[in-house]
């Protein structure tokens, strides 16, 4: 659980199981019509002609990746002890373990890279597939401290809880836009990238095992924890990109980023508690390889891997009493922080 920061009106206890639907920052009623405005317009050839007559950018093309592959890493939410300590109070370590996710791109880039210094942009954006997904675990130390400053801070664990972690929604969107450099024998390609990633997680089932119950193991039966989250974050960028003969071509690429924005909500089933989160500055690094393969004029195909890493974001945390009403706000005490690993397999549709 999360401890308790406030004192006065701020109280944890059990209650019956009440649902409390969390409004997440990516609303999934609007994708089809999304996927299907986006797909006819990538789809009429008439606009790839468009874009070809641009005066100017005759050596432009564009191409639509369809594709799928996984998400593995961890998502984390920390409580501190006060708004100046780095003193953990509670932490959350949510599982991403191999979540299946499809996606598409469109992407307007230079014919031939190597030869012609042109703009290049992409707009992309991946869905997870609902599914569980390892554990939820929930650490608590040192409770007692929330309520008496003046207890001595021993550091050691108080409560425990382990839960069957559930992905409901996830959603990862990039904008990109850049321009291309050709060198000698390979090309650099500096960007910009805008990013919004968002999970939507359920805690299920489980047990806990709390110092002031003995330790004494005791089972959940039904949904525990509710808990979104949504990242937005702004990239320098910068890629290269090798060919080794008209049929391969392979880009690295790093990425260095600061995210302006971050939004939470955590709520707990069995409990009258639901605490919104607000944070920004954290530090957002990208790195990965795309392996490009073109068997046919038309057709190709790319491999995917890269690595995601969203160092502590810091900032406010507000707390809903549902028993009471009362609504508490407390400064600089939520953190969170993301890793993430994707590898996929796309098939791109040159026009």
């Amino acid at each position: 659980m999360r401890n308790t920061l406030f004192t006065g009106g701020h109280v944890r206890r059990d209650g019956k199981k009440i649902s409390d639907k969390i409004n997440g920052f990516f609303n999934p009623s609007a994708l089809p019509c999304l996927i299907a405005l986006i797909l006819f317009c990538t789809t009429d050839f008439s606009f790839a002609q468009t874009i070809r007559n641009i005066k100017g950018a005759p050596e432009s093309r564009v191409s639509l990746s369809v594709g799928g592959g996984f998400w593995s890493g961890q998502s984390e939410e920390i409580v501190y002890q006060t708004s100046r300590s780095k003193i953990k109070l509670s932490q959350l370590l949510w599982d991403i373990d191999a979540v299946k996710e499809w996606g598409f791109s469109i992407d307007l880039s230079p014919n031939m890279p190597l030869n012609y210094s042109r703009f290049w942009g992409v707009f992309g954006i991946n869905f997870g597939l609902d599914g569980n997904s390892g554990y939820m675990q929930d650490k608590d130390w040192a409770a007692s401290q929330a309520k008496d400053p003046h207890i001595p801070y021993d550091g050691h664990m108080t409560n425990y809880s382990k839960h069957t972690n559930y992905v409901k929604e996830s959603v990862s969107l990039d904008i990109i836009a850049g321009w291309n450099i050709p060198a000698s024998g390979f090309s650099i390609k500096p960007y910009i990238n805008f990013s919004y990633c968002y999970f939507n997680f359920i805690a299920k089932d489980g047990y806990k095992e709390y110092e002031k119950e003995n330790w004494k193991h005791t089972e959940f039966h039904g949904i525990v924890c509710r808990f979104n989250q949504a990242f937005y974050s702004l990239s320098p960028a910068l890629a290269f990109y090798f060919s080794t003969n008209s049929n391969f071509a392979f880009e690295p690429f790093l990425q260095a980023g600061y995210v302006f924005l971050y939004k939470s909500n955590d709520f707990h089933e069995l409990r009258l508690d639901k605490f919104e989160d607000t944070a920004d500055g954290g530090l957002k690094m990208d790195a990965g390889l795309k392996l490009i393969f073109l068997p046919f004029s038309k057709i190709g195909f790319n491999i995917n891997i890269n690595y995601t890493y969203i160092s502590l974001v810091r900032g406010q945390t507000k707390h809903h009493n549902s028993a009471t009403g009362e609504i508490k706000t407390v400064p600089n005490v939520a953190g969170a922080s993301l890793s993430l690993f994707n590898t996929g397999l796309v098939m791109v549709i040159r026009f």
